[in-house]
Order: structure tokens, then sequence, then C-alpha cells
């Protein structure tokens, strides 16, 4: 069968449920065109709809190998790590992409769902230093334009409206 045709294949029967002929179909398209993406993302998506998530690792490090730098690939595969337990990994995997600057709504998610306590502690550090900043000042809103002047990145001040 010809390669798309069997990626159609694939399509329909995991569209319809009938996830052995789609793991099948899209394997054999991954044999006739190993380096179509799209394809192991395809079959990473079925084991991963039946909660095979072992296998839709392996076919993502497979694609990974393919294309190292396919963001929908790293994302699917870092949910994938979370899924199976390995946050470490996943994390590791979306720091990365945000750190190649990819600032996907995945990706943001991806990194929020790690990091709860590392927020926290910086809000507390945050809070702590503003604390101490305003016992001199009298007033709560001297205070805080003086500590935005001085800490800009931490509490910039308003933008104004470009829009009016």
């Amino acid at each position: 069968m010809h390669t798309e045709g069997e990626y159609l294949a694939g399509l329909i029967a995991a569209t319809k449920g009938n996830y052995a002929a789609a793991e099948k179909e899209f394997g054999s398209a991954i044999q006739s065109q190993p380096k179509a993406i799209e394809f192991y993302m395809a079959l990473a998506k079925v084991y991963a709809m039946q909660a095979k998530t072992q296998q839709a690792i392996q076919i993502l490090v497979a694609a990974i190998n393919v294309d190292p730098k396919d963001v929908e690939v790293r994302i699917l595969f870092a949910d994938q790590l979370q899924t199976s337990g390995d946050l470490g990994g996943s994390l590791k995997v979306f720091e990365g992409l945000f750190a190649e600057g990819i600032r996907t709504p995945e990706v943001i998610t991806g990194l929020g769902l790690f990091n709860p306590l590392q927020i926290q502690k910086s809000c507390d550090r945050l809070a702590l230093r503003f604390l101490g900043f305003s016992r001199g000042v009298g007033r709560i809103d001297q205070a805080l334009r003086e500590y935005s002047q001085k800490y800009p990145t931490e509490y910039p001040q308003e933008q104004s409206n470009p829009l009016g």
C-alpha cells in the first residue's frame, strides 16, 4: 500500500477506535518513510490513547532521533514522560524548550505544573524584601513606587495603554 494511504487508513482506524489496525498502518508508514515525523506522532498518539505510555515514549524517542528540533514531538514526549511518572525527565524537556525561546501554551503550562513551590518561594522572598524596604516609608503607595524604581524587573510599573 502507498505510504499516504497507510497513514490515512491509520487515521480512519484510530477515529473508529480500531487501535490495532491504526498501529499496524502507522507502523507500516514509518517503515516506508522513516523520516516522516507525522507518522511517528500519529502512532505515539494512538499508543497514548490506549495508555500504552512506554510504547508512546519509545516511538517519540525514535522521532526525536529523526528530528531533534521538532517542537510538537518534544512536547508530546514531555507529556508522556509526565504520564509515566518521570517528572524530572518531563521537566528537563520543558525547560529545554523554554531555554530555546519556545513559549507555546503547552510549554508554559508544562513548566507551571512543576514550579508552584518555586513560584511560592520567589513570592515569599519578594514579599520579605518589600516588607523590609517599606518599613521606613509611611505610605504603601509611596513604598510601592519607590520599590518599583529600585527593582523594576520584580515589580514593573504599569504600562500605559497604547490603545488609548
